[in-house]
């Protein structure tokens, strides 16, 4: 498979380090609090009776501990989960449009591949040639699902006859994280029937969760999907080594 020359692992470790900025918000708040409260306190002519319960404040706040904060937080892990997962599916469809725009890429022998057809009009407004652009129409004709670890699997393989391997870990944490984004979006964080079903496939339910049970995070699962995240997109973009 011929070279693609963006590094889409250092791309997608900047766009998570972007992401990781989020969970300092607790700290960010606290600080901002501390900063509004000395700055009352350097109010000119204030007295000592209205010092005192304003440095009161300040030490309370200044000895909260950061765990203590973070869990008022926990909203923030999840939408830190529903950018990282977004941010995977763009990355995926931007690699496969780019391979696919190498016709050497393309798994000829797939047979999906002659049932797609485009009309006059899309080679007319592609002045008749697609060039750089085939990927991202064939794209928008399939409609191809990149938040499900089993169906991205089998995209790479299928259209561009690329082997995707990934330790059961890895892979169980991809799919977990993706099946709670949908819940996230959809359902409110709850858990149903279907992710438990998505999950069980493969052994996925991490967090042994049930029916009910609402999805939560902290670091350990930003983590977690941070190192998961990554192992999925060098694996998908790593350049294979030819076999004479």
């Amino acid at each position: 498979m011929p070279t693609l020359t963006t590094d889409y692992t250092a791309k997608i470790t900047k766009r998570f380090d972007d992401i990781d900025k989020l969970h300092t918000t607790p700290n960010l708040i606290k600080d901002q609090a501390v900063s509004a409260l000395k700055a009352v306190l350097n109010t000119p002519g204030l007295s000592r009776s209205a010092q005192l319960p304003i440095r009161n404040k300040i030490q309370v706040i200044n000895n909260l501990r950061d765990e203590s904060i973070a869990s008022n937080f926990r909203v923030i892990y999840s939408q830190m989960c529903v950018l990282a997962v977004s941010v995977v599916e763009s990355e995926l469809k931007s690699y496969f449009a780019n391979a696919f725009n190498k016709t050497a890429n393309i798994n000829q022998g797939y047979k999906r591949l002659n049932e797609v057809k485009f009309s006059i009009k899309e080679i007319l407004d592609n002045n008749q040639k697609f060039g750089g652009k085939l990927g991202l129409l064939f794209l928008e004709k399939e409609r191809l699902n990149f938040q499900d670890i089993k169906s991205i699997i089998n995209i790479f393989k299928d259209y561009l006859g690329k082997d995707i391997v990934l330790e059961d870990e890895i892979k169980k944490k991809i799919c977990f994280y993706f099946e709670a984004r949908h819940l996230l979006v959809h359902k409110g964080g709850k858990v149903d029937d279907k992710f438990l079903q998505a999950t069980s496939v493969i052994g996925a339910n991490i967090k042994n969760l049930c029916v009910g049970d609402e999805i939560t995070f902290d670091q350990s699962d930003w983590n977690d999907m941070r190192l998961s995240f990554t192992a999925l997109i060098t694996e998908v973009t790593r350049q294979r080594e030819s076999v004479s």
